[in-house]
Order: structure tokens, then sequence, then C-alpha cells
């Protein structure tokens, strides 16, 4: 007890070391470094490791051959946790109320098996790591995701019994396809199945059951009528093109609603995304586009979400319209990028501000319609000025109060929450086609 390393160990050969306690350590309970053979650490029981941020009950540095089978953890910032570490097998383990369960950083081919985690921010995170294998897991109260790859290379992720799903991010600087191609199959989620889909090209995607929805280097794919709760993201489309989510709803997910990255001609239409965002990152809110070009985010009602209700990073040739952006804890949309087009939005009292824009030629109103958009602050007259060094205007600006329409309403909607929503869609015939945009009854009125 009270000391910094319970055990350290290197470069054992047919060595046991089991049945131990190790509590209130002020770093490690077992410090493994360098190369095990034939060797098993086992049943040790290991309480109380570090502070809220740092201390580890099992730290494997430069570590290879290792076996930790049935340990027990409770409390520590990370269970188990390799670096710069090869071929170890963590099997059977018991892991509670840590920030992240099993951890591998810069690690190869290490082995994660029938453990149990419980209680963690994240349940198993592996960054710029290879070849690691997750499968037949339990996990049980986790905050933020069961599993976490951060540019990581042929992960395997099979047959784990999860709450959150799974979360996949691009290395930050060297952004590659590598990083989001895994083999996850038959893993489970509160909600239903994690639906994860490689190269996978003109279909629909069955709804039922999908819990999370995660699209790779896919082309013409489909998802609607789906409902997908309390994932990191609710659905997640990378290197893909053509995809599209319609009419379906993504709600009370840790991280964001919808993620599209470094993919083109996606399309967001006729969904709810709400409430999404608790354990917000850089990135959050309802729906986040990163390098994602010619994507169309039409009719959706996106609201009470932490974080930016759009967020678009460097993506171009975007087009946003017919939307409800309200009571977002960002801004109701932030644009970085180039010759996106926004307009007959209704966006209402998030809490950083409405809009924000930077980068050049993104146009807030459509000038042959002279339509614009609805905005909460706006009370007439003139032009509305965007917030962002991009020193954008709208031309056509409506104030966002009650309308009185003089047009019939062919669709009333009523949403749940203090704040009535009716939405009026109105058809507009004109030479270019028909144009369907919708005006938004709002009470000036924020959700508790």
């Amino acid at each position: 007890r009270h000391c910094l390393h319970g055990f350290y160990l290197e470069n054992v050969i047919d060595t046991r070391i089991d049945d131990n306690t190790v509590s209130d350590g002020t770093a490690t309970g077992f410090l493994l470094r360098k190369y095990a053979i034939r060797s098993i650490v086992s049943n040790n029981n290991i309480i109380d490791i570090g502070d809220e941020y740092l201390g580890s009950a099992f730290y494997l540095v430069d570590a290879h051959g290792w076996q930790l089978e049935t340990n027990h953890v409770l409390n520590a910032s990370f269970g188990i946790q390799s670096l710069n570490s090869a071929n170890n097998r963590f099997i059977r383990n018991d892991i509670v109320d840590t920030m992240t369960g099993i951890g591998a950083w810069n690690s190869r081919s290490e082995v994660i098996r029938h453990n149990t985690i419980d209680g963690s921010v994240m349940g198993v995170a592996a960054q710029y790591s290879q070849i690691i294998a997750v499968s037949d897991n339990e996990f049980n109260a986790i905050g933020t995701a069961d599993l976490f790859l951060l540019a990581c290379i042929s992960c395997s992720v099979k047959d784990n019994s999860m709450e959150r799903g799974v979360l996949i991010w691009d290395h930050e600087y060297m952004p590659n396809l590598s990083y989001w191609t895994h083999d996850v199959t038959d893993n489970t989620i509160a909600e239903g199945r994690v639906e994860y889909l490689v190269g996978e090209e003109d279909r629909n995607i069955d709804p039922r059951d999908v819990g999370q929805l995660i699209l790779v280097n896919c082309r013409n794919l489909s998802l609607s009528a789906a409902i997908i709760e309390d994932s990191p993201w609710g659905a997640t489309i990378a290197y893909s093109e053509k995809c599209t989510l319609t009419d379906s709803e993504f709600r009370n997910n840790t991280l964001g609603g919808v993620y599209v990255s470094n993919s083109q001609d996606v399309v967001i239409n006729g969904s709810v995304i709400t409430e999404n965002g608790q354990n917000a990152l850089r990135f959050s809110g309802g729906v986040v586009l990163v390098s994602s070009d010619f994507s169309n985010i039409t009719r959706n009602l996106i609201y009470h979400n932490i974080g930016c209700g759009i967020q678009m990073n460097e993506s171009d040739d975007c087009f946003v319209h017919n939307n409800l952006i309200a009571n977002n804890t960002g801004y109701g949309i932030c644009i970085d990028g180039t010759n996106n087009l926004v307009y007959g939005n209704a966006i209402g009292w998030n809490d950083k501000g409405n809009a924000f824009c930077e980068g050049s030629g993104n146009t807030w109103h459509w000038s042959e319609m002279q339509l614009g958009n609805w905005w909460s602050d706006f009370e007439g007259g003139g032009a509305y000025s965007i917030e962002g060094p991009a020193e954008s205007e709208d031309q056509y600006p409506q104030p966002l109060t009650n309308f009185a329409l003089e047009v019939p309403i062919s669709k009333e909607e009523q949403q749940d929450g203090n704040l009535p929503i009716e939405i009026a869609v109105i058809s507009l015939v004109a030479t270019l086609g028909v144009v369907i945009f919708a005006l938004v009854v709002l009470h000036k009125k924020k959700w508790i």
C-alpha cells in the first residue's frame, strides 16, 4: 500500500504473479516492461491507484508477451494501459470505475478478450496502434464510447456486448482511409446492433435494430426511418459518396447526431437531430461535416444539441435549406468553407450566436426569389450580418417570431418539449422547377 509501484517486473520467464492486493498507490499497481515468456499475471486485486487523471492498475511499457487474466481493478485512471508494446493478452479481467478501462498507445497485436468493463468514460481506447483484437467483451455504464480507435490500422472488433458503441477518428494531420477500415462484426449495442459497412454500394439499409451506423468507403447507400440513440455519433459517414440519411431520428448520442468526414454528395434530409453532444469534444453537436463537399442538409429539425446545430469544417459547395436550427449551445450554423448556399432556414436562440462564417463565397440567401433565412435576433430593416471574418450578409432576412401565413398549411407537426413548432410546407412553382421550403412558427421560449 501507499507506494509508487506495487510491482515492477521486466524480462521474466516461467513466472506467475497471483492473488495479490495492491491499493492506494500513486502511479501503478503493476509496472511491466520488456519481455515475458510463459508468464501470467492473474487474480490480483488493484484498488484506488493514482489520482483522478493519473494512475494505471497495470502499465505495460515496451512490453512483449505478457498475459493478464482474471484480475480485478477498482478505481484507477487506466485499468490496463500498454505503451509501445506488442503481443500482450488481456483476458477475463474485471475493470470498474476508470477513465479508460483498457488503453493501447502505439502498440501492436494486442488481444483484448472476455473482459468486463464497468463505469468507464471510455471502455477500450486504442491510439496510433495496429492489429488490436477486441472480442467477446462486455461493457456497462460507459460514458462516451465502448471502443475508441484513433488513427489505428487493421483492428478487429467482434462479438462484443456494447452499451455506447464504436468511435473511430482519423489522424488529425494525416487523414487516411486506412484508419477507418477495420473488421467490425456481430457487435450488439443497447439499442440494437452496430451497423458498420465498408465498401458497399447501391442498397438500402434495413433500419430495424440499427443502434449505430458507420459507413466507410461506401457509395449510394440509404438509411430511412431509423431511430438511433445513445451511441457516440448516431451516424458516421467517412470516405463515402452519394449516401443518404432520411426521415430518421438521432437523439441523445454522446458526441453528436451525424458526423460526415472526407465524403461528398451526402444527403441528410427530413430528420430530427436533438439532445446530442453530452460529452462534447472538439467536434460535437447536431451535424458535423469535415472535408465533405457537395452535401445537402435539408428539411431537418436540429435543436437542443450541445455544440453547434450544423458545423462545417473545410467543406465546400454544400446546400443548407429548409431546416429548423434552434436552441443549440454553440452557433446555430458555423461554416468554414467556400461556395456554400444557406437559405430558407429558421435559425434562432442558439447560445453562442445564430451563425458564424469564415471562408469565401458563402451565400446566405437566394437572390432570384429574394429569400433569405428567418433569424430570432433580426428585428427588420436592411441586411442581416453574419458573425465571422468572412463578413457575410443575408440580404433578404426575416424576423423569426410568429408568422401569419398567407398560404395553406399542408403539413403540421407538434414536437415534444416546451417549444411548439408548426411547419408549413410551401411549394413554389418557378421556371427552374419546384422548390420546397418551410416556414416555422416558434414561441420565443427555450427548453428547460
